[in-house]
This record gives structure tokens, sequence and C-alpha cells, in this order.
């Protein structure tokens, strides 16, 4: 795991607040729980230094190979990892960016990443979800 911290000041009547920026990095296997674990201390950790935000790989969720793909992919709503994210963001009121993967019901194949951000203040609601045009 490594977390890499960058602060910019901003001067306000002779006198400078810091804004934490915070990286999140970690090998996600294909156990979901294993990498909310990692992904929550990642999370704490950053709010720990300060961070206002931080930014986590895409495919944050797992990692798996192409035959346990089908398996380990939710809807949004119904995932648990998105859902321990987002409990994690409310609690520590760091505002997090996020890969996962997404199961969408309308169409017949999985979308390989959906990168999620959100701020704790409109939790339960995403902020803003990008899905790629790319398809498996």
């Amino acid at each position: 795991m490594v977390l890499v911290a960058a602060g910019e000041a901003t001067q306000t009547n002779k006198s400078f607040l810091w804004t934490v920026t915070t990286i999140g990095q970690f090998c996600a296997k294909a156990v979901l729980s294993k990498n909310l674990e990692a992904v929550s201390r990642i999370i704490a950790d950053a709010a720990k230094v300060g961070a206002k935000v931080i930014f986590l790989p895409e495919a944050s969720d797992f990692l798996a190979g192409a035959d346990e793909v089908a398996s380990l992919t939710r809807p949004l709503a119904q995932n648990e990892f998105v859902q321990g994210v987002r409990t994690k963001a409310k609690e520590t009121g760091v505002w997090v960016s996020v890969g996962v993967h997404e199961t969408v019901r309308a169409l017949p194949r999985i979308i390989p990443f959906t990168n999620i951000s959100w701020l704790p203040r409109s939790y339960p609601h995403f902020l803003k979800e990008f899905r790629p045009e790319t398809w498996i």
C-alpha cells in the first residue's frame, strides 16, 4: 500500500491554508472484502494526514481472471465494496475517486470499469460516474 500526499497553500488574511490531495495505490486481488479492507485503511490514512480528496486506482474492487469477472461484478447499488467505500468516505469526510467494475442490466455485457467520484456530503449519491465506451 502506498499513500502519496501533496498540498497546495493558499493565502487568506496573511495566513496559509493547506489543501491536501492524496493518491492511494495497492494491488487488488480477486477477494472484494480484502480489497475493501485495504482501501478503507488507505482512506483512513489519507484522513489522518488531513487530505480532502483521495484518488484510488481503476479496478480497486478486484482484479481477477476473465472467467471470474462476471461472478464478481455487481450493479453499483448492490456492490458491497462500493457500499463500504461510501461508508468510509462518510466517516472520514474525504472525497473519494475510485474505479470499480459494474454490471449493467440493460446490456448483455459488463462494463469493464466505472470510475466513480463522490462527496461525503452528498452521501449516498454519486457526484459523477464515468463509463468508458469500451466494452468486453
